[in-house]
């Protein structure tokens, strides 16, 4: 409790309309705006040096919850996602 009230939120100060790769402490991060899968504004976070993709909740458990996504452009969406980490392997894992 000491700790959140000690916490001093950041606000955004800039918005992702397009993939962008961005440079912070030495590190590449790419942005990717890929399409819809859950939501309307799914991002992708990945580290090229570190192989690290985030994907948040557009690759879930064995059953994802599809009351309010997208399903036919989150398969698309994450066709493109193949795609982009295809020459790493899969996950990850190199070829």
């Amino acid at each position: 409790m000491e700790e959140i009230q000690r916490l001093t939120p950041v606000l955004p100060t800039q918005t992702v309309t397009r993939s962008m790769t961005i440079q912070e402490a030495g590190r590449e991060i790419q942005l990717l705006l890929l399409g819809r899968a859950p939501t309307d504004g799914d991002l992708f976070i990945y580290l090229p040096k570190e192989k690290v993709m985030v994907t948040g909740d557009a690759v879930v458990d064995w059953m994802p919850f599809l009351g309010d996504g997208y399903p036919e452009e989150w398969i698309e969406t994450l066709n493109a996602l193949e795609q982009l980490v295809s020459p790493i392997g899969s996950w990850g894992t190199e070829k």
